[in-house]
């Protein structure tokens, strides 16, 4: 479970690190607005992916 946790967190660092050189690089606030709706959906997926494999796996 920290593995996975800690792959998240290397994944939002990661995507983080993206936005912040795009903001850098002055892309435009809507496509800053998707890539970041983006992330947070993304996110969201993958939290609820983890939550049913751990009910159904009862670990």
């Amino acid at each position: 479970m920290m593995r996975v946790l800690s792959a998240m967190l290397l994944i939002i660092l990661f995507l983080g690190a993206v936005a912040y050189m795009g903001y850098f690089y002055f892309i435009s606030p809507n496509t800053m607005a998707l890539l970041i709706g983006t992330i947070v959906v993304a996110t969201g997926t993958i939290i609820a992916y983890l939550k049913n494999r751990r009910q159904k796996t009862n670990y």
